[in-house]
């Protein structure tokens, strides 16, 4: 069994995306804008 790995990106979400390597990421929890 493997360690569980964190790792908490914080910034606009378009140019956080264009960071990230392909096949990277298994979840994505935001909190959208309330109206």
């Amino acid at each position: 069994m493997e360690p569980i790995s964190t790792k908490l990106l914080l910034g606009d979400s378009l140019d956080v995306l264009k960071t990230l390597d392909a096949n990277s990421v298994d979840l994505i929890f935001t909190s959208p804008p309330y109206v």
